[in-house]
């Protein structure tokens, strides 16, 4: 989907916590990505140092956080700057920045429950299928 920037609004979620809801509805704030199969919710969450928050998640939907910045507590484990964090599932995460704060992504979606494949930016269920997909990009076949 392409989407201006603009539409993507910062909210003061508590004192000391920013987030931009990208798609799914978050603390009463929706965000512009919408029709998407697996019901996502994508959230850029900053938080000062030792401000903590709590987002709710769907049940059933799996998630990771990924922290591009500072440091944090996720879900009880301690998580630094460019690693990410594989959530149980669950109806919400629990967040609490380090010291110098955190920057970081929640993204949630419902299971697909199907095998994955992948090379390089293609993704797929199979080998075959992506050997299918090597083939039509090498040979310039536009995507279905």
């Amino acid at each position: 989907q392409e989407i201006p920037a603009d539409r993507f609004v910062e909210h003061k979620a508590a004192p000391g916590v920013t987030l931009k809801v990208i798609a799914g509805t978050v603390g009463g704030v929706t965000g512009p990505v919408t029709d998407i199969a697996v019901d996502p919710v994508y959230v850029d969450l900053r938080l000062e140092g030792g401000a903590a928050h709590r987002i709710d998640l769907p049940a059933g939907h799996q998630a990771f956080a990924y922290l591009f910045g500072g440091a944090a507590r996720i879900g009880g484990t301690d998580v630094t700057a460019g690693h990410l964090a594989l959530l149980d599932s669950g109806d919400h995460v629990a967040v609490t920045a380090g010291p110098e704060g955190a920057a970081l992504v929640i993204i949630a979606g419902q299971p697909i429950k199907e095998p994955i494949a992948r090379y390089g930016p293609f993704v797929m269920n199979t080998r075959e299928e992506i050997e299918q997909a090597l083939d039509d990009f090498r040979g310039g076949k536009p995507a279905a």
